[in-house]
Protein backbone atom coordinates (compact mmCIF):
# COMPACT_ATOMS: atom_id res chain seq x y z
CA UNK A 1 0.00 0.00 0.00
CA UNK A 2 1.32 3.48 -1.20
CA UNK A 3 2.09 5.93 2.16
CA UNK A 4 0.16 9.21 1.71
CA UNK A 5 2.18 12.34 1.83
CA UNK A 6 1.32 14.92 4.76
CA UNK A 7 -0.67 18.09 3.36
CA UNK A 8 2.15 20.44 3.61
CA UNK A 9 -0.75 23.25 4.11
CA UNK A 10 -1.87 21.91 7.48
CA UNK A 11 0.00 23.15 10.14
CA UNK A 12 -0.90 23.53 13.94
CA UNK A 13 -4.20 24.23 15.24
CA UNK A 14 -6.39 27.52 15.53
CA UNK A 15 -6.37 27.16 19.65
CA UNK A 16 -2.40 27.00 19.21
CA UNK A 17 -2.32 29.98 16.22
CA UNK A 18 -4.14 32.16 18.96
CA UNK A 19 -1.99 31.21 21.79
CA UNK A 20 0.94 32.17 19.86
CA UNK A 21 -0.83 35.51 19.17
CA UNK A 22 -1.38 35.74 22.44
CA UNK A 23 -5.12 36.08 22.40
CA UNK A 24 -6.08 32.75 22.84
CA UNK A 25 -7.69 33.52 26.70
CA UNK A 26 -9.29 36.95 25.62
CA UNK A 27 -10.92 34.82 22.44
CA UNK A 28 -12.27 31.85 24.43
CA UNK A 29 -13.88 34.24 27.28
CA UNK A 30 -15.62 36.36 24.36
CA UNK A 31 -16.93 33.31 22.95
CA UNK A 32 -18.06 32.23 26.91
CA UNK A 33 -19.74 35.71 27.21
CA UNK A 34 -21.31 35.36 23.44
CA UNK A 35 -22.96 31.81 24.31
CA UNK A 36 -24.51 32.83 27.80
CA UNK A 37 -25.77 35.86 26.12
CA UNK A 38 -27.74 33.45 23.12
CA UNK A 39 -28.90 31.38 26.33
CA UNK A 40 -30.48 34.32 28.01
CA UNK A 41 -31.95 35.66 24.66
CA UNK A 42 -33.28 31.94 24.00
CA UNK A 43 -34.50 31.43 27.69
CA UNK A 44 -35.83 35.28 27.46
CA UNK A 45 -37.71 34.90 24.05
CA UNK A 46 -39.44 30.76 25.24
CA UNK A 47 -40.92 33.06 28.16
CA UNK A 48 -41.64 35.72 26.18
CA UNK A 49 -39.81 38.69 28.18
CA UNK A 50 -38.54 41.64 26.67
CA UNK A 51 -35.51 43.24 28.32
CA UNK A 52 -37.16 45.89 29.70
CA UNK A 53 -39.84 43.73 31.15
CA UNK A 54 -37.01 41.00 32.54
CA UNK A 55 -35.20 44.25 34.37
CA UNK A 56 -38.84 45.36 35.62
CA UNK A 57 -39.18 42.07 37.28
CA UNK A 58 -37.77 41.72 41.43
CA UNK A 59 -33.92 41.00 41.63
CA UNK A 60 -35.34 37.46 43.53
CA UNK A 61 -37.12 36.46 40.05
CA UNK A 62 -34.36 37.10 38.11
CA UNK A 63 -32.32 33.73 37.47
CA UNK A 64 -30.01 35.39 34.85
CA UNK A 65 -28.76 37.82 37.02
CA UNK A 66 -27.70 35.79 39.51
CA UNK A 67 -25.62 33.16 36.80
CA UNK A 68 -24.51 36.50 34.87
CA UNK A 69 -23.37 36.88 38.12
CA UNK A 70 -21.66 33.32 38.77
CA UNK A 71 -20.03 33.67 35.66
CA UNK A 72 -18.24 36.52 36.57
CA UNK A 73 -17.13 35.92 39.34
CA UNK A 74 -15.60 32.48 37.18
CA UNK A 75 -13.26 35.25 35.68
CA UNK A 76 -10.39 36.59 37.13
CA UNK A 77 -8.61 40.00 35.82
CA UNK A 78 -5.11 40.26 35.92
CA UNK A 79 -4.99 43.64 34.58
CA UNK A 80 -2.88 43.06 31.52
CA UNK A 81 -4.01 44.96 28.31
CA UNK A 82 -5.49 43.41 25.24
CA UNK A 83 -8.75 42.94 23.80
CA UNK A 84 -10.79 41.33 27.01
CA UNK A 85 -9.28 43.91 29.17
CA UNK A 86 -6.75 40.63 30.48
CA UNK A 87 -9.51 38.46 31.52
CA UNK A 88 -8.28 35.14 32.24
CA UNK A 89 -11.18 32.10 32.63
CA UNK A 90 -10.43 30.22 35.67
CA UNK A 91 -10.76 26.36 35.88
Amino acid sequence: MARRRANPHIGSSFDAFLAEKGILEDCEYQALKEMLADQVKEAMAKSGLSKTAHGDQPPSTRPVARSTRAFERHVKHDGEGGAGGGARIAV
